[in-house]
């Protein structure tokens, strides 16, 4: 646990998380059926998406990717949401939680780069 932080990416459940400083993840349901949460969300993730944009692969992603690469091991679980062992090499990746690295609309399913959507956002919620 925790691999991501030396990436620059805060954690989420450590004493000094962002859970224990009140932040809750949205739910799903609140997320499609209800207008308000889901603005919220996206608001909230156009100010927390840079630590994750500026991200890169730490010697501890690079040294997992090297033991599935050796067939140490064969899957890679995580609850990380950053796509960073993804980026250090490793194929076989299981994101319990999903990737913030791609947004998918859920009516028409029509996906693209988190990066892309943000360049979009950005320029209309300037207040």
């Amino acid at each position: 646990a925790g691999v991501s932080t030396e990436s620059g990416i805060p954690d989420y459940r450590s004493p000094l998380g962002s859970y224990s400083k009140g932040h809750k993840p949205i739910q799903h349901d609140e997320f499609v059926f209800d207008q308000y949460q889901r603005s919220r969300y996206w608001a909230r993730s156009l100010a927390g998406w840079r630590p994750f944009s500026l991200a890169v692969p730490n010697a501890g992603h690079v040294a997992i990717a090297e033991l599935e690469r050796k067939g140490v091991v064969s899957k890679v679980i995580t609850q990380n949401v950053d796509s960073l062992h993804q980026a250090a090499g490793s194929k076989g990746v299981v994101n319990l939680h999903g990737r913030n690295d791609i947004v998918k609309c859920l009516s028409c399913s029509f996906s693209m780069h988190r990066k892309d959507f943000h360049d979009l956002l950005t320029p209309l919620n300037r207040e």
